[in-house]
């Protein structure tokens, strides 16, 4: 299966950015092809074997998400992003 991430900061070590790695390596261990595009990726092409598709942040984003999906034509798009929330609605 053709898997491709999309993350916020894949240059970066943020803990959403290592989701996104880690599940696409273990994917890519599971023998799915698998490549990630984000923003602030323009200084890497790969990461350990897996193709990063450049975001650049001068272009419309929605238009570059759209090239980097039909450059890799996948069958599954997975977005992980941080979601910010008040939690304290929560614990009542």
């Amino acid at each position: 299966m053709k898997i491709h991430f999309l993350s916020d900061s894949i240059k970066s070590n943020s803990g959403f950015s290592n989701v996104c790695k880690n599940l696409a390596m273990g994917l890519k261990k599971l023998g799915h092809e698998v490549s990630i595009s984000g923003f602030q990726t323009s200084f890497l092409e790969y990461y350990n074997g897996i193709p990063i598709l450049p975001m650049a942040t001068n272009l419309d984003e929605i238009s570059q998400i759209q090239i980097n999906i039909m450059k890799t034509n996948p069958n599954v798009v997975f977005y992980i992003n941080d979601a910010y929330t008040d939690a304290s609605k929560f614990l009542n």
